[in-house]
């Protein structure tokens, strides 16, 4: 199998296993030693104090204890100076019996336990759960340490941990070549070797690993291609996908191990059982992601039309009362002259001082009138009046400039409504049947096409003498519900990652009657299986809250919940009783007022050494490690979104544009990426300063914020918005933090569409 050589590279192996730099500012804290010790250390020979709090301060910082002969000697002047010692100790004096009663001593004022044998079974099932829901050995390992801290028990060495995520991942790998050597047959084993060496590998690998997201109509077609061909490739390994039944973890990381290779690398595995593997997932993966981009694709196309079509329907109607003032003027002065003339007819009617034929002529002569003026005129007004409220009810401008768009919308997604397969069971059986009947119907009739799913309005707008032919007018009516419906998931896909049935990520009845227990004993809820002594369990601890809040506003020693005079409650959160502003700008320290970009990338891989996570994956014998002005650069040119001409005019000379482009083709890998944020990550938890006013550790409160970002390449995440982005498109990135100052998730950029 095509898996990594090491889990961790050997710099970050040696900081693993060898003890944290106390001399550094943000350990430093470690070393304090508090009234507790000085009350326990205050009758040892200078010897074991320093031993004890030296020991103390590297468990404190890293869970585990290291031997006297790996204690640094600045660390044990450190420790000298703490305790005001003026004579240096010699730290190989230290006692073998006295290091290991003061480590008992030490777990126990933390609360901690040793490694014993069975928390080793415990990690080792863990490790084996982790591998079947993510196979990635440097993501084990650090869940493992992880582990560790939250069961407080002393984090075992790197070997260790090490063999346990190997063990883990190799067991895995293993049972998934027996299941795949046991529930496919010969022939479906080699249809899949076949498939793999003879069409993946192929001169178009590198088209069927990477997906365009332009929604240009040349790129669409050839995008429903490829969708074809893996749907095609589907088709054949759909029982054997079906027998396995992999997690969609797996599939993920088995298809990245595809993609991120060469087509030689690939060639050269010799087990079938991986090859067939490895083609599965390939296959299962790109399918389902493919469907999902075509899906994003059709819906944002959707959208976009149905906004413009409300906008044109506006300036229709803005146009038509134009249009239309003048013959609301004459339809009001007829009605005016109609009313004036009926008031003066029933006048001469009810006026007895003249004659009765008098009156009669007048009235005669005054109707005739009426009705020979310009009644026939304010007729045709009302008429023209009463249509363009029609129009304006029915939404006749927007359904027409739909129906415009119509050939345009057919000839991007017609394709792909023949590929893309729903869920026949739990989707809208009325759009079902509708698209059913455009994919086998080889002459549109009216009469015969299913109409169930559109409303009355939409019927009539179908059925309407216009411009645009019946199919034209059918087929965008059922994109825009195909569009409402996948969004309020009335319409699901069969295959797809987003757009499923969300209860099929579920663990299934049969396989939870099944595997019950062993479930939950590997997550770790093996105590909590009954649900109802969990949930009783929770509502009394919320009622023992609620009972304490009372008492205290009873008791008024609770003043910041306050009933409200006009019904409810309110409350006060507590003023900070301290304030940053006098100390805050003083830490930055520059006199100039300022510091360069490139002066803070370098004091931050000083101490994280985040740059040594950057490895060249595409190179054989190539450089191991970029040039760090190379890469400061390159990130500036790309974090910025500056561009490297750009970057390379105000570099002086000191880059060129060549060694930043092979820098990023070169380095730039999102493995890279993605180890980076993690070696970063992991730096920003080792600080002590964000938890200073951490008073329970069990509450953590986050914030967010947002930030508008241009995106210069086609993406399906990208919007247009003048207002934020001029004429370019943009996506909106949103940062959720915590005390630490950490993305809740450094496996995921935070992306909101």
């Amino acid at each position: 199998m095509v898996t990594e050589a090491y889990i961790i590279n050997k710099a970050r192996q040696r900081n693993f296993d060898n003890p944290p730099d106390l001399n550094i500012s943000r350990n430093s804290g470690y070393v304090a030693v508090d009234a507790q010790t000085i009350q326990f250390i205050k009758n040892m020979p200078p010897i074991n104090k320093v031993g004890y709090v030296l020991q103390k301060a590297y468990f404190h910082a890293k869970g585990r204890f290291f031997s006297p002969n790996q204690f640094k000697s600045k660390h044990v002047r450190l420790v000298e100076a703490c305790l005001g010692f003026k004579r240096k100790v010699d730290i190989r004096e230290y006692a073998y019996s006295t290091m290991k009663a003061h480590q008992n001593k030490i777990l126990d004022q933390f609360g901690w336990e040793k490694t014993s044998a069975s928390f080793i079974e415990s990690l080792t099932l863990r490790a084996e759960t982790l591998a079947e829901n993510n196979p990635l050995k440097q993501d084990i390992l650090f869940k493992l340490v992880e582990y560790c801290w939250e069961s407080k028990v002393v984090i075992p060495q790197y070997s260790k941990l090490a063999a346990i995520t190997n063990a883990a991942c190799a067991n895995y790998e293993y049972r998934l070549e027996q299941e795949v050597t046991n529930a496919l047959s010969v022939e479906q084993q080699i249809s899949l070797q076949a498939i793999f060496h003879e069409e993946i590998l192929s001169d178009d690998f590198a088209a069927l690993c990477k997906i365009n997201e332009s929604r240009n109509q040349h790129k669409l077609s050839k995008n429903a291609n490829i969708l074809a061909t893996f749907k095609q490739w589907f088709g054949e390994c759909a029982e054997a996908h079906a027998r396995l039944d992999l997690p969609m973890s797996t599939i993920e990381y088995y298809a990245g191990i595809v993609e991120s290779s060469n087509k030689s690398q690939l060639k050269r595995i010799s087990n079938n059982a991986q090859k067939t593997l490895l083609a599965l997932c390939f296959i299962v993966h790109n399918y389902r992601k493919r469907v999902d981009c075509s899906i994003d694709a059709f819906i944002k196309d959707l959208r976009s039309e149905k906004s413009a079509s409300k906008k044109f329907d506006r300036e229709a109607n803005a146009r038509s009362r134009e249009r239309l003032a003048e013959e609301e003027s004459l339809f009001i002065g007829s009605l005016e002259n109609a009313t004036k003339t009926v008031r003066l007819i029933l006048n001469v009617s009810q006026n007895e001082n003249v004659s009765l034929f008098e009156r009669n002529e007048k009235v005669k002569q005054l109707a005739s009138a009426c009705l020979k003026g310009d009644s026939e005129d304010a007729l045709e007004s009302l008429e023209t009046l009463r249509q363009e409220i029609e129009n304006t009810k029915t939404k006749k401008h927007r359904y027409a400039y739909l129906f415009g768009r119509g050939q345009s919308l057919t000839r991007k997604y017609n394709s792909y409504l023949h590929i893309w397969e729903f869920d026949q069971d739990k989707s809208n059986k009325q759009i079902l049947e509708a698209i059913h009947y455009l994919k086998e119907a080889t002459q549109f009739c009216l009469d015969d096409c299913p109409t169930n799913f559109l409303c009355e309005n939409e019927k009539s707008m179908l059925l309407s003498d216009n411009d645009y032919p019946y199919i034209t007018k059918y087929r965008v009516l059922l994109f825009c519900k195909m569009e409402e419906s996948i969004r309020n998931k009335s319409l699901l896909l069969a295959h797809s990652y987003r757009h499923k049935d969300p209860r099929s990520l579920f663990i299934s009845d049969e396989k939870w009657k099944k595997e019950r227990l062993d479930l939950c004993r590997r997550a770790g809820i093996e105590n909590r299986m009954d649900a109802d002594s969990c949930l009783n369990e929770l509502r009394d601890s919320i009622y023992t809250l609620y009972d304490k809040l009372n008492q205290e506003i009873k008791d008024k020693t609770n003043t910041d919940v306050y009933p409200h005079p006009k019904g409810g409650w309110r409350f006060d959160l507590p003023a900070p009783d301290f304030s940053t502003e006098k100390f805050i700008p003083n830490l930055l320290g520059n006199s100039d007022g300022y510091i360069t970009l490139l002066n803070v990338l370098r004091e931050i891989d000083s101490f994280s050494g985040f740059s040594d996570s950057f490895a060249n994956m595409r190179m054989s014998g190539g450089k191991t490690q970029p040039e760090n002005i190379q890469l400061f650069a390159t990130l500036y040119s790309l974090g910025s979104n500056l561009g490297h001409n750009e970057t390379v005019k105000m570099a002086n000379g000191l880059v060129s544009l060549k060694q930043l482009r092979d820098t990023e083709n070169g380095f730039f890998s999102i493995k890279s990426l993605k180890n980076v944020n993690k070696c970063i990550i992991e730096f920003i938890h080792s600080l002590n300063l964000p938890l200073v006013y951490v008073d329970n550790d069990r509450v953590v409160n986050t914030s967010s914020d947002g930030a508008k970002l241009v995106v210069n390449v086609d993406s399906l995440l990208a919007n247009y918005s003048f207002k934020y982005y001029g004429k370019e498109s943009g996506i909106n990135v949103n940062n959720f933090v915590d005390p630490k100052q950490i993305s809740f998730n450094g496996e995921h950029s935070f992306v909101i569409r």
